[in-house]
């Protein structure tokens, strides 16, 4: 007969490798990739408004980047995680948040110095 401590051991691992460890898997995953897409969609629209003069594009993107940024910042916390996990480096920047804090506080600036222009 099957003695208690086996059983429990057996059930641990079960749930532990049938649903808990690939759980958080899917779960974190989902959370990372959904932002890092917006993120780089984000990336290339702040690009092509920097080659451009529309005040109210930049503006309008500004606001759709802020509410974006709070799940960008978390979704590059996993990645970089992952990174130093899998022996990388926690110093560098992992993920599109850094790409596009860049490129917004670039555009910010533009958008200022469009403004100032507009004003003459």
């Amino acid at each position: 007969m099957l003695d208690l401590k086996s059983f429990l051991i057996g059930a641990v691992l079960t749930t532990a490798v049938g649903g808990g460890f690939y759980g958080i898997y899917v779960k974190n995953a989902v959370k990372t990739v959904v932002p890092q897409v917006n993120a780089y969609a984000l990336l290339g629209e702040c690009v092509s408004l920097q080659n451009g003069f529309d005040i109210k594009g930049i503006e309008s993107f500004l606001d759709k980047a802020e509410g974006a940024m709070p799940n960008i910042r978390d979704s590059d916390t996993i990645v970089t995680g992952v990174g130093v996990a899998l022996g990388g480096d926690s110093k560098r920047p992992s993920g599109m948040g850094t790409p596009l804090s860049i490129c917004i506080e670039n555009i910010s600036s533009k958008l200022v110095m469009l403004k100032e222009q507009v004003e003459q």
